[in-house]
């Protein structure tokens, strides 16, 4: 028996975006990256954009519905480190 699953795998939302990529390919966090060079963002199979600090202890991770969101989560969860 095969499994199939009708989603599209998670897209990373990164801060580099590798070469050849065009303007399409861009994501809507792009414009954030720079202020979070630590973050990772990615949207998961259920819509929402993740985003989690590398290296973080105990681990930073935020969730939310677009960009300026998860950065206002972002900008909180770095005031409290």
């Amino acid at each position: 028996m095969e499994l199939q699953v009708d989603r599209e795998p998670a897209i990373a939302l990164s801060g580099t975006v590798p070469s050849g990529t065009t303007a399409l390919d861009v994501p809507e966090w792009r414009p954030f990256a720079r202020e979070f060079p630590h973050w990772q963002v990615w949207r998961g199979i259920n819509g929402l954009l993740y985003g989690r600090r590398a290296k973080s202890s105990p681990p930073l991770i935020v969730r939310g519905e677009d960009p300026a969101e998860i950065r206002d989560l972002m900008l909180a969860a770095e005031s409290r480190r």
